[in-house]
């Protein structure tokens, strides 16, 4: 182990995702852990779309059964709330949801898929927090068959707790999902609609086509520096 380095060690993550940092030896016999710098950039993860390397517990309520999967995932999974249009069913299983630390970027000319993922064990500048959510992400579809990551940000308010009993409707039944005053509004199909196929894939696959192009894994990243005036 080189001195200084900062190394996650098999068996020391804990539900908050700490780094564990190298032990270095001083001249003098005293025993120090070695600490990045300021801005230093945490060491890169093997995988940042596994699901299991973010930490944040769930809503308990979501904690509900689970489904056979059928069908193929697309190339492009937009992370985004339902459109007023749809009708959406939430996949059951709760290895297919996980909160996510995400930058709503609306400086973006899209109106959505403008969503960046914060790379597990690294650290968000203090000045970045107010603007970076822990966000709710789980694997949703629309009834014409459309595969999306429903996307809920954890908040103290009413948006969340209707949000949070509109998404465990969805893993039950087919539901449209729209806003209301202060809160979002569940209405039902007038006809009884095919029970959803969900692709047959693990959730990483899920995260990764939403997230590939628009994970910040360094302090080095442009919108990191934009967002710092650097």
């Amino acid at each position: 182990m080189k001195e200084g380095v900062a190394q996650d060690l098999p068996g020391n993550k804990n539900k908050d995702q700490q780094t564990v940092f190298a032990v270095v030896s001083k001249p003098n016999g005293k025993v120090q852990q070695a600490m990045p710098e300021v801005g230093q950039n945490v060491p890169q993860i093997e995988d940042p779309f596994d699901p299991s390397n973010y930490r944040k517990p769930q809503d308990p309520r979501l904690n509900l059964g689970s489904e056979q999967c059928a069908g193929n995932l697309p190339n492009t999974i937009e992370p985004r709330k339902p459109k007023k249009s749809w009708f959406v069913r939430v996949h059951p299983d709760p290895g297919y949801r996980v909160v996510l630390p995400l930058y709503i970027d609306d400086d973006s000319k899209r109106r959505e898929g403008n969503s960046y993922l914060f790379a597990p064990g690294l650290e968000i500048p203090p000045d970045l927090e107010s603007l970076v959510r822990d966000t709710l992400v789980a694997a949703a579809i629309t009834n014409a068959g459309v595969p999306f990551l429903y996307t809920l940000s954890i908040t103290d308010s009413t948006w969340y707790e209707s949000g949070i009993e509109a998404i465990r409707l969805a893993t039950e039944r087919w539901v449209r999902v729209t806003s209301g005053d202060g809160c979002y509004l569940v209405t039902y199909p007038v006809s009884v609609l095919s029970e959803p196929r969900f692709p047959d894939v693990p959730f990483r696959d899920y995260l990764e086509r939403a997230f590939a192009k628009r994970l910040i894994k360094t302090h080095d990243h442009p919108l990191v520096k934009k967002l710092r005036g650097a």
